[in-house]
């Protein structure tokens, strides 16, 4: 049985999570704004945040194989 805690709890999986959360609530804010502007205006901000976050932390995790990569060009 494959144990789902031990792959999620990898940094790279909790920063995809966080990435597709944040587009989950995006989506979510868009088809609420008809609804009612305050909810889409906190899914808005939160899809935003988690959106942010998700992207910083996978380019804190690339950062140093971009730099290895670029001086091994040189």
């Amino acid at each position: 049985m494959i144990d789902v805690f031990k792959i999620l709890y990898k940094p790279k999986s909790i920063l995809g999570l966080l990435i597709a959360g944040g587009i989950l609530f995006l989506l979510i804010a868009g088809i609420s704004i008809p609804v009612n502007k305050e909810v889409s205006q906190f899914f808005l901000s939160t899809g935003y945040s988690l959106l942010g976050i998700g992207i910083v932390g996978w380019l804190f995790f690339l950062l140093p194989s971009i730099v290895r990569n670029i001086q091994s060009l040189k």
